[in-house]
């Protein structure tokens, strides 16, 4: 129950208001502009220490959702207090705004009222604004709040009605929660669900409701729900096999579906705001679970991030969101909460944060990570990081939703983002011609209509050391039979990426395809920044066949052909077409400067092949030097095996799609007895070898080295559960 602090006696009050403050020193999220609203003292015996741990937190949430720049909760961005006096002069008698009565869906109306009534409570409540604790704006505060209490008109969403109406009530109720009238305060209390049993897998549901179980606790002074929501929160935290946080510490959402962006954003944002709140109270997270949400970001999302970018692969559906591809700024604070929640780890967690800003290493890690629960490998080296999705019949590529993502079906065939600073392809991705994404081989079209992104293969996966990678597909991209349970195959083939120190191979086979559209692999489109250089001579605008062609560089990225092709190049601008990808765009047509570069396939390509490197960090002398002489040799490029060999580093990788053997130098081979893959790393008389089964198919590998003075021969040992597909790496002797 909401105390009465007309009856509190003063005595009580100093003692408690100072006990509050003593607590909340270091522990209150710093940067606080113009300092905290004041949180009256719950009614308890001085001294009750859950009643001081109460107080705490009502404390640190009103800090919180008080500041007009929080990020908490995720989903509500800080509003722009300099507006609150317009929404004070337009209210209405009875508390609506005539402006906002033509909004047609209830979802928006609730929004806009909420959101406003958020603005103005951000105003009221924050020293230094000129209506800091103005009665009148008060006034208006209560006529808005009880003008959408009488209205609040339910939304056709779930998700509107149930998480999204109480997270913008709160920034209302809990900074004013000591000044509104108590029927005010108490009717608010009624929009929050109070869960009984929380699923522990992670969904935005089993966290927004212990959220709201927080929040009405502290402000009912309620133990046994702040107690029960803490516990709630904690139990989400864990490796899962079905969604949340994963073995190899991605993220999944709406099924096995890569989401460290998005959803996993969320969880990390949203469980490190409310174990700062927690802290140094008997509703504290437990070191373990708190060490295990370091571990999702410095061993998870902490590979997927290239400067202020966030994997674009990372995000589902949800990468057309404004910003969505700069959203690693969104992890500086949380950084710095898991700083100071686990100090032994600050040195990691800093280092990433100073990553992230620009003030320390140009890379978040050094290495290779092959994410073998979501089909994703990331590389990443001190002048560039690139990263590879796939898909298989285990996983979901990608998803359409809500109007979202409509065109971004071949997304999990092969996107291979290309970044050396992280703003690359900042604000072209709703410009983008979706039929030639990077790293994809489609047909040249860009809608399909299917909801989750999957394919019927299994051949999909990735072997790692940890500094040296090789991930594989075998792809086929179907379309449904309209009425039929069954599926068409179209476009098909073998596509793998071998990942070196300077560079990455990206070999294709055997790829067949039976539509109208022609076939194409796209080796990049991306921001045009600066001039197209072909063989040294600058390319003019526009759009051109080049045949013959040994490289090509643009924004220091050069880009070089193993072998024939029917290469493209387009220069220039760019117009978003009049069916974007995103609803949020409907309305604004965007124009950008582009570069596109693609091998041209053909229509109904038949065992059709390419082979090209990517080499980041470059210039037209290097890149020439590079070119006249490449450093890697393409060992296979068929439908049974692909391998690459790097002369200059002494790596093979090589993709076994059947059992057999591949003759990696003379008198240097290399026999496998299943379908894998596997990767070999020369150090003077030992061999470093990593070997995976794609999938996990196979729990052993026997694989036999021979060279001309003897035959070695070991098996490796595979895993299968939740680490099926995990590489197992073994040294041994090979002279």
């Amino acid at each position: 129950m909401v105390a009465n602090r007309e009856g509190r006696h003063m005595e009580t009050l100093m003692v408690v208001a100072l006990a509050c403050i003593l607590a909340a020193v270091g522990t209150l999220r710093a940067s606080r502009p113009g300092g905290l609203p004041q949180v009256n003292p719950v009614t308890a015996r001085s001294g009750d220490s859950a009643a001081d741990d109460l107080a705490l937190i009502l404390r640190r949430l009103k800090a919180d959702l008080a500041n007009p720049h929080a990020t908490y909760p995720h989903d509500v961005r800080g509003p722009n207090e300099s507006r609150a006096p317009e929404w004070l002069s337009t209210l209405a008698a009875d508390g609506h705004w005539p402006d906002i009565e033509s909004i047609s869906t209830k979802s928006s109306w609730n929004n806009v009222q909420l959101g406003r009534l958020a603005e103005m409570t951000s105003a009221y409540a924050n020293p230094g604004t000129p209506d800091y604790h103005s009665p009148k704006m008060l006034e208006g505060i209560e006529h808005a709040l009880q003008c959408w209490y009488k209205r609040r008109p339910l939304s056709d969403n779930w998700w509107d009605n149930t998480i999204g109406q109480p997270q913008l009530l709160s920034r209302t109720l809990v900074p004013l929660e000591d000044v509104l009238p108590a029927d005010l305060l108490r009717q608010g209390l009624t929009y929050y669900v109070v869960p009984t049993d929380v699923d522990p897998s992670y969904s935005r549901a089993a966290l927004s409701y212990p959220q709201q179980q927080l929040i009405r606790g502290a402000l009912a002074r309620s133990a046994e729900d702040v107690a029960a929501a803490s516990e709630a929160m904690q139990r989400i935290i864990r490796i899962r096999t079905d969604e949340g946080i994963q073995r190899d510490f991605s993220f999944h959402q709406h099924g096995p579906q890569l989401y460290n962006g998005g959803y996993g954003l969320t969880l990390m944002i949203d469980m490190c705001n409310y174990a700062t709140v927690l802290r140094g109270t008997r509703y504290a997270f437990s070191h373990d679970k708190l060490s295990l949400l370091a571990d999702h970001l410095l061993e998870g999302s902490g590979h997927m991030i290239r400067g202020k970018a966030l994997d674009y692969s990372a995000f589902g559906r949800t990468l057309l969101r404004k910003n969505a591809g700069q959203s690693a700024v969104e992890l500086e604070a949380v950084c710095d909460q898991l700083a100071a929640l686990l100090p032994e780890r600050a040195g990691e967690l800093i280092a990433l944060k100073k990553h992230i800003n620009g003030t320390g290493a140009p890379y978040s890690f050094l290495g290779n990570r092959y994410f073998w629960n979501s089909d994703f490998m990331t590389h990443q080296r001190e002048a560039y990081y690139i990263s590879v999705k796939m898909v298989s019949y285990r996983t979901v590529g990608t998803e359409t939703i809500h109007g979202e993502n409509d065109k971004g079906c071949w997304l999990p065939f092969g996107a291979t983002w290309i970044l050396r600073r992280g703003d690359e392809y900042n604000d072209i991705l709703p410009v983008l011609d979706w039929g030639r994404l990077p790293g994809v081989t489609s047909p040249h079209m860009s809608e399909m209509p299917v909801r989750y992104v999957r394919q019927p293969e299994g051949f999909v996966g990735g072997v790692s050391d940890g500094t040296y990678g090789a991930a594989a597909m075998i792809f086929d991209q179907s379309e449904p039979l309209p009425l039929v349970p069954v599926f068409k195959i179209m476009t098909q083939g073998r596509k793998a990426w071998f990942f070196f120190d300077r560079e990455m191979v990206a070999l294709g086979a055997g790829i067949t395809s039976s539509r109208d559209e022609p076939i194409g692999t796209t080796l990049n489109q991306t921001r045009l920044n600066g001039p197209v250089l072909i063989d040294g001579q600058a390319m003019e605008p526009g759009e051109s066949k080049v045949t013959q062609t040994s490289w090509v560089l643009h924004d220091g990225v050069g880009y070089t052909f193993l072998g024939p092709a029917a290469a493209n190049v387009k220069v220039g601008p760019q117009t978003e077409d009049s069916r974007p990808n995103s609803p949020a765009r409907a309305n604004n047509p965007a124009t950008e400067p582009v570069f596109t570069l693609w091998i041209d396939h053909g229509v109904c390509p038949h065992d059709a092949q390419y082979a090209y490197a990517v080499v980041p960090g470059t210039d037209a002398h290097k890149l020439a030097t590079w070119a006249a002489r490449p450093p890697v040799r393409v060992i296979a490029n068929t439908s049974a095996q692909q391998a690459v060999i790097n002369n200059e580093s002494g790596v093979a990788e090589i993709v076994f799609y059947r059992a057999g053997s591949v003759a990696l130098t003379e008198g240097l081979t290399v026999k496998v007895d299943h379908p894998c893959l596997a990767l070999l790393v020369k150090h003077g008389n030992s061999t470093r070898i990593a070997v995976s089964s794609p999938g996990g198919e196979f729990l052993s590998v026997h694989l036999t080295i021979t060279t001309p003075r003897k035959e070695r021969s070991v098996t490796f040992e595979l895993p299968g559960g939740d680490m099926a597909g995990k590489s197992q790496v073994m040294e041994i002797p090979v002279r």
